[in-house]
């Protein structure tokens, strides 16, 4: 009979442990995403009035573009059908990528809640990253698509050539959530130390929308800060994505905004665990 303790017949079981601590770790990354979708369908009269106050100031923005092509015409390799698809590409992901005002975490550790966070059986990080994937499912099924097909009623919108066009727009979707994800979660972070996040949310907040298109598309900046604004962190969020559904690249060139969103992603989920690590020892210590 062999050994259990033998060292190499523990080293044969623990691939086995591993695969089966793993599947049941994405099981629960599941579970999480989708009690935060349910969570976020509940709120159907929210729902309705978003998708109205969306396509209300659409049909503003893209009446302002149309005004601005017709004067100028091409705007930085744009014509006037690609800027009025890209306002409402925009205003549909607004809140699936959700810039704007999320401060749950931080309000968890001003309270103090997040100690029972720490005591999940997953990494804190990863927990709100699958609990905000399964929020922004949810937004783009209903609030990102709804405005673009109203809006298709009133204008006419460019829509994909290339049948490879719609999967690798759902990657850089996926991926604009994951960057403002990582954003917004370093933000929150900041509440180890400074306990009141409102105002850093606040701030951000207008960054963000200022500098990643959502508003104002990146084409209508100068040139020379254009191409560096791209290179931040902003673009990924929501330029880019609008810019594949656009298919301004030909060929491998439309891998470009994915790769640079690739990119990001690595960076500010580094960041955010480096700086997490740091803010819960920072809690342990204040703990004893």
């Amino acid at each position: 009979m062999r050994d259990q303790n033998h060292p190499e017949s523990s080293r044969r079981a623990d691939p086995s442990r591993a695969k089966l601590s793993h599947m049941g770790t994405l099981r629960l990354d599941l579970a999480v995403a989708r009690a935060a979708f349910a969570r976020f369908a509940s709120y159907r009269a929210a729902t309705v009035a978003g998708v109205a106050t969306n396509t209300f100031f659409g049909v503003l923005l893209s009446a302002a573009v149309v005004a601005v092509a017709r004067q100028r015409g091409e705007v930085s390799g744009y014509a006037e059908q690609d800027l009025v698809t890209q306002v409402w590409v925009m205003q549909g992901l607004l809140v699936t990528i959700a810039i704007w005002g999320w401060t749950e975490l931080g309000e968890r550790i001003r309270s103090g809640e997040v100690a029972v966070d720490l005591q999940r059986p997953v990494d804190l990080q990863r927990w709100w990253l699958s609990h905000d994937l399964g929020r922004a499912a949810y937004h783009a099924l209903v609030r990102g698509t709804a405005p673009f097909v109203i809006a298709s009623l009133l204008f006419t919108l460019r829509l994909p050539t290339d049948v490879a066009t719609v999967p690798l727009f759902v990657i850089s979707v996926v991926l604009a959530v994951v960057v403002s994800f990582g954003l917004r979660y370093l933000t929150n972070l900041a509440a180890f130390w400074i306990g009141d996040v409102r105002g850093v949310v606040r701030l951000s907040m207008a960054v963000w929308t200022a500098l990643s298109g959502a508003t104002v598309s990146l084409a209508f900046f100068p040139d020379r800060a254009e191409r560096v604004l791209r290179w931040l962190p902003f673009a990924p969020m929501m330029q880019a994505p609008s810019d594949v559904w656009l298919e301004r690249d030909a060929g491998m060139g439309r891998l470009a905004p994915i790769g640079q969103q690739l990119m990001w992603v690595v960076v500010v989920l580094g960041v955010g665990r480096v700086v997490q690590a740091r803010g819960v020892r920072r809690v342990v210590i204040n703990g004893g």
